[in-house]
């Protein structure tokens, strides 16, 4: 299936576009590795199965420095 995931594929971040209880599966979308096409970035849509063993976390970005040294990256 194009765009699936599974833990092989470890963490993912984007927005949550689609919930699909019935197959336990959510659709998010984010910018994944640059996918430029005619010059414009591109979103990325991956579907994900949802297992009780799942972990959620909200992150939002940091407004200087990160734990990482990184100005602008993802905290939780």
């Amino acid at each position: 299936i194009p765009g699936w995931s599974d833990a092989r594929d470890g963490k993912y971040s984007g927005t949550v576009v689609a919930v699909d209880r019935t197959a336990g599966t959510i659709v998010v979308e984010g910018m994944g590795p640059w996918q430029v096409k005619e010059g414009l970035t591109q979103l990325e849509r991956r579907t994900i199965g949802v297992m009780s063993s799942t972990e959620f976390v909200r992150l939002k970005r940091a407004t200087g420095p990160a734990p990482s040294g990184w100005v602008g990256d993802f905290v939780e």
